[in-house]
């Protein structure tokens, strides 16, 4: 960009940059109203305007548009927002995860260097092959006259 001065680059970036919020900001309520859809939401309760500017809120977002964008930029995934509409419009099914009493069982795993995938040792045998001691390529052997 061959631009005379600073002002003139700045301009010139403040359009782009408004030009590709304005796509996010398209792309984001394209996406969203897709996945409202899909999740068999009622559409025209879930796109009002005060029920998205409280889960924009949720979110962290100042503003409805703000978040559009960053649902449009893929800051903010679809099936979140879906999860958070969710638990506006059913609350029992979001008190009923909250208190769920399901104790939480993990297998207790050794450190990672130890741990080695069951393919890594054909992998081993496929690309170093066991070699006599006397013909492996990278050690000396000595013979017995020196």
């Amino acid at each position: 960009m061959f631009v005379k001065s600073p002002r003139a680059r700045n301009k010139i970036r403040h359009w782009f940059s408004k030009e590709r919020r304005e796509e996010s900001i398209e792309r984001g309520k394209e996406m969203l109203t897709k996945a409202i859809r899909k999740s068999n939401l009622p559409l025209q309760k879930v796109m009002n305007p005060e029920v998205l500017s409280a889960v924009a809120g949720e979110l962290h977002y100042s503003d409805i548009s703000g978040f559009y964008a960053g649902v449009g930029e893929e800051h903010v995934s679809t099936q979140n927002v879906i999860e958070h509409l969710n638990s506006l419009f059913d609350p029992e099914d979001a008190e009923d995860e909250e208190h769920d009493t399901t104790p939480i069982t993990s297998r207790r795993r050794g450190p990672r260097s130890t741990r080695m995938p069951e393919w890594s040792s054909r992998v081993q045998a496929m690309c170093w092959p066991s070699w006599p001691a006397a013909a492996h390529p990278f050690r000396r052997t000595r013979s017995k006259g020196s």
